[in-house]
């Protein structure tokens, strides 16, 4: 299931229509566009989604947008100024944060995460010369005996 629809591309994109930017083009770039979305979330979120939030629709429409415009004729997306190119910079933004986890999707499934850290970390290794290291017997030991 897509993110979003060609009408939602022709809409972002007011300019255009579906005879000038062409329906294979659309699709593809809206294919395009979900897989950037899917593999960037892939490792917090259960994607696809089963139920397109709203945040990751107008995502997949701004990017599916650009992609077509910059297939069309890449001269159409040349000045950063333009709204329109706001947009999908602000879009990108959005998806950055998603995958930093520093922004949640509501009612999205999110995998689990495991959190590690290095409060119980204590160096195998003696701390002299790299080539004399050797393993510390008795901390080998304990660790055997904890995985047991």
């Amino acid at each position: 299931m897509a993110y979003c629809t060609a009408t939602d591309v022709y809409e972002s994109w007011a300019d255009i229509t579906a005879d000038q930017a062409g329906a294979t083009r659309v699709t593809n770039a809206i294919a395009f566009a979900d897989a950037i979305i899917d593999s960037s979330l892939a490792h917090r979120y259960v994607v696809p989604f089963v139920s397109t939030p709203p945040l990751i629709k107008g995502i997949s429409t701004e990017f599916a947008a650009y992609i077509t415009k910059y297939r069309k004729d890449p001269r159409m997306v040349t000045s950063p100024q333009t709204e329109e190119e706001r947009q999908v910079v602000l879009a990108a933004n959005i998806l950055e944060k998603l995958i930093e986890g520093k922004m949640n999707l509501p009612g999205a499934t999110e995998r689990q995460m495991i959190k590690s850290t290095m409060e119980d970390y204590a160096p195998i290794f003696n701390l002299d010369d790299e080539l004399g290291h050797v393993l510390d017997e008795d901390l080998a030991d304990y660790i055997d005996d904890l995985r047991d």
